[in-house]
């Protein structure tokens, strides 16, 4: 388990500080649907400075740094569910690595047709008032700016922005029982009372294991950025069905 997410979590370090490098030193955006900096530094910056950072206690083991969380690892009969749960929700919500992967393919294609965007128009906004183009200058390779390579890679948006969070939520609630069942049963750090800790002292071990402050920072996260991408991934999806892309 704790190699998967070592695994896993250095991939995302990498390929994300990767596509900043991108942005800032080479002033390269490398996303397709992406027309500023910051649009990718929006998404990537919370990651790798508030949610990845509290993942090192547990995978150094510094059991000193959150003791709470390798308790119920070690001690709770359900700490390898507990586990597993955690890990789950992380694995879905970097499942859009694809989604990344195929709209870098498509800023090469647009490169060597001599466009810069899948989708031209007047507004800055880029959920409407834009229409899909297609170019006569440049290379015309036609593999991932496609119709059918696009509308895979929008139901892809929609299925890692609209369905991914609700599993990946649901086992962090599932983690939460687990976490606030084990301290009430007194299987975890003990408030000296010798009968399990009390609701405050629950939300006080919670908010102060990076693990699970990891698992509040990672939900509200979701809630903030993901009903917006999944709404515009909606948006450009019927578009792309409605119109016909000029050959």
């Amino acid at each position: 388990m704790k190699e998967d997410q070592i695994h896993v979590e250095s991939s995302i370090f990498i390929a994300y500080c990767f596509d900043l490098i991108c942005c800032y030193v080479f002033n390269i955006v490398p996303f397709s649907r992406c027309r500023k900096s910051s649009d990718i530094a929006t998404h990537h910056l919370p990651i790798l400075l508030f949610i990845q950072p509290l993942l090192l206690p547990a995978l150094m083991e510094w059991v000193w740094l959150d003791p709470i969380y390798f308790n119920i690892i070690r001690k709770s009969p359900l700490g390898h569910v507990f586990a597993y749960k955690l890990t789950t929700a992380a694995a879905l919500g970097f499942t859009s690595s694809l989604n990344e992967a195929i709209m870098c393919f498509q800023r090469a294609e647009l490169n060597l047709q001599g466009r810069l965007y899948l989708e031209e128009g007047e507004s800055n906004d880029d959920s409407v008032h834009l229409k899909l183009v297609s170019s006569t200058k440049g290379t015309r390779i036609n593999i991932f700016t496609g119709k059918y390579m696009q509308l895979f890679e929008l139901c892809y948006k929609i299925y890692i922005f609209a369905l991914c969070p609700v599993f990946s939520i649901k086992a962090m609630f599932q983690a939460d029982y687990i976490f606030i069942q084990t301290q009430m049963n007194n299987t975890g750090i003990d408030d000296g009372s010798g009968s399990g800790l009390s609701f405050t002292g629950i939300s006080l071990a919670y908010i102060t294991s990076p693990y699970m402050l990891r698992s509040i920072i990672y939900r509200i996260f979701m809630i903030i950025l993901y009903p917006s991408m999944a709404k515009k991934a909606y948006l450009r999806t019927k578009r792309l069905l409605s119109e016909k892309v000029k050959k």
